[in-house]
């Protein structure tokens, strides 16, 4: 792979510069009274040979981002055909902002989670999501450690937001093949600090387990949901 700063890309812009600089320099250096319309003349020649230069530079440096391909990975896992993959974000508020969702009006609380509007979130107690189909999920207002949130996308496409460890995360971002575990939490933790979105019906939730865990502040109680990909 070719870097920029060296090579034979460099090597045609030093020996394009070259003579140009030679020449602008020769002409700058004549010692001699120049007229005006001269000087004016001189001056047109460098301007054009600095931007020549630059611009060539600028063609060496596009080529060289083009064969060289991008360091960074997107902060959405791509599609696996076939395997479970999260989507993740950095925070709660990014992963709405995202999904484009609303918290659902306090007149549909307890409505089913078909009958929520398209474009809105809710949450939903943690062992219902292990008991009840999604539609018959009922869906409240108020957030609670032991709920877990979930998002009705204008597509309808339904995803559920839990919390996962490192070990859990690096699977679903690569994708996690149907058979294997995988465990999400209602709430963070310092076990489970990665936020990340499931779609529903990727996987199928077995159990819930209520755990009393120690965080900032205090100690709160929240659900372990044990899942298998499907």
């Amino acid at each position: 792979m070719r870097t920029f700063g060296g090579g034979d890309d460099d090597d045609r812009v030093a020996r394009l510069n070259t003579p140009l600089c030679y020449a602008f320099a020769s002409m700058t250096s004549i010692k001699r009274e120049w007229a005006p319309g001269e000087k004016i003349v001189l001056w047109g020649a460098g301007i054009a040979v600095l931007a020549l230069i630059a611009n060539w530079i600028v063609v060496l440096g596009f080529r060289h981002g083009i064969t060289s391909g991008t360091g960074s990975s997107s902060a959405v896992a791509a599609s696996q055909p076939g395997r479970v993959v999260g989507v993740f974000a950095a925070s709660i508020e990014e992963l709405r902002a995202r999904n484009r969702v609303t918290l659902i009006p306090t007149s549909e609380t307890q409505k089913t989670f078909a009958q929520a509007p398209a474009g809105s979130y809710g949450f939903v107690f943690a062992p219902y999501l292990a008991h009840s189909a999604p539609r018959a999920l009922e869906m409240y207002t108020h957030n609670d450690p032991s709920y877990f949130e979930v998002h009705k996308l204008s597509d309808n496409q339904a995803y559920f937001v839990g919390y996962v460890g490192p070990e859990t995360q690096e699977r679903l971002q690569k994708g996690v093949a149907r058979g294997e575990k995988l465990t999400l939490y209602s709430s963070q933790w310092p076990k489970a600090p990665s936020l990340t979105a499931i779609l529903f019906g990727s996987v199928k939730c077995g159990r819930t387990r209520d755990m009393v865990v120690r965080r900032k502040g205090g100690t709160v109680v929240l659900f372990a949901l044990d899942c298998k990909a499907i």
